[in-house]
């Protein structure tokens, strides 16, 4: 009797474990129960897959996954980032800081050409791990006092993490966020935070000119092409400059120049703007660039100066590294709109005069940004020398 009552007991232990072992996340319509991470993992794609619909990423479920369970906190979810692929706008990304005491979540299912991400932040202080998360929320105040939804706004957009050690070895962490508000505004921010026993606390890494923020920014229109990003190390910061556009429906116009910001152990200071790396030195000294053209074997660059007026520069069979073949300063600049007023197209031509010789350089814009049929017409006195056209600009 004794050995039954014992076996009895050892079952009965054994059954109660298992099912404090066994946990559940809802999102008020679906539950499911788990008994690890991986486990849930499956039961969420599984979800994932049964629903016939394009925007099925169980957003909720996986939030309170995330913030409930601390054992997500070290758990990659390599599988369900796979699944997600094709039920969310912008993929599912997890990016940890490389102390592991910062996690990243972020996700786009309702957004286009504006994205509309939702985040989660999970932190590990000394009172333990703490997980936030946006997706409960129905609006979003950047300048909210509650907590927890600042923690989860910071991750909104996340695509990369930089630690940086400050000189007493603490540690700041420098987040990289994304967001679109349309196919011509973009925007690229770095934030920095510092993890403390009381949470996640802003950090005033940056100083221009005698200010400190806890952030910078990229904001600009993506159409005209430029070869970099921000670009953090653990010694300089690089940003590509911008101005106000002249598009009131787009982001700012991409100068062509570089801040240049170092760090002194606390702050990364503002020390300057720079040029693109290997252009002619001699033209250097720009405001901002209009446009750079390649037409083989020609390359075809305006600038705007700034004293307000406009230099061309061409290079045949040259690289513009090269000294141009031909530079010309003092330029116009004229606008005309054209007849179909839908595509807010109009022609910009720039005229250049060298004694005797005319310079014509002109394109039709439309919608403030694309740009095509390119012209360059060279004239001595009323006759044309040389016409060179793409239309395929």
């Amino acid at each position: 009797m004794k050995k039954y009552i014992s076996l009895l007991l050892a079952l009965f232990t054994i059954s109660a474990a298992a099912q404090n072992l066994t946990r559940s996340i809802t999102d008020g319509e679906t539950t499911i129960q788990y008994s690890s991470i991986a486990d849930a993992e499956n039961k969420l794609i599984e979800h994932i897959n049964n629903i016939d619909s394009y925007s099925s990423f169980p957003s909720k479920l996986f939030s309170e996954l995330v913030v409930n369970d601390e054992r997500c906190f070290t758990y990659n979810f390599e599988r369900l980032i796979e699944s997600a692929r094709d039920v969310t706008v912008r993929p599912l990304r997890v990016v940890a800081s490389d102390d592991g005491n910062l996690r990243l979540y972020t996700w786009d299912v309702d957004g286009g050409t504006m994205s509309c991400y939702s985040g989660i932040a999970s932190f590990r202080n000394s009172n333990g791990i703490s997980s936030y998360t946006s997706v409960n929320d129905d609006y979003w105040d950047i300048e909210s006092d509650d907590e927890s939804q600042n923690y989860a706004n910071m991750a909104c957009g996340v695509f990369e993490i930089k630690t940086i050690r400050l000189s007493n070895d603490t540690p700041v962490y420098a987040v990289f966020t994304h967001s679109s508000g349309s196919s011509i505004m973009h925007m690229t921010v770095v934030a920095a935070y510092e993890i403390t026993e009381s949470g996640i606390e802003q950090y005033n890494l940056f100083r221009d000119n005698g200010k400190e923020t806890n952030s910078v920014l990229f904001y600009r229109n993506p159409s005209g092409s430029f070869p970099i990003d921000i670009i953090l190390t653990d010694e300089e910061l690089i940003i590509p400059e911008t101005m106000e556009g002249d598009n009131p429906f787009g982001g700012d116009r991409i100068t062509g120049r570089i801040l240049h910001y170092r760090f002194n152990g606390e702050v990364f200071e503002h020390t300057g703007i720079s040029y693109p790396d290997g252009l002619y030195k001699d033209l250097c000294n720009f405001q901002h660039n209009i446009i750079i053209s390649y037409q083989d074997p020609w390359i075809f660059r305006i600038d705007k100066m700034p004293d307000g007026s406009y230099r061309y520069a061409s290079w045949k069979n040259k690289k513009d590294t090269d000294v141009p073949n031909i530079v010309v300063n003092g330029g116009t600049y004229t606008s005309t709109f054209l007849d179909d007023t839908d595509r807010n197209a109009k022609e910009e031509k720039y005229t250049f005069r060298n004694h005797s010789y005319t310079y014509e350089v002109s394109w039709i814009a439309e919608y403030y940004t694309y740009i095509h049929s390119f012209k360059v017409v060279v004239k001595r006195d009323n006759e044309v020398l040389l016409t060179i056209t793409d239309d395929k600009e």
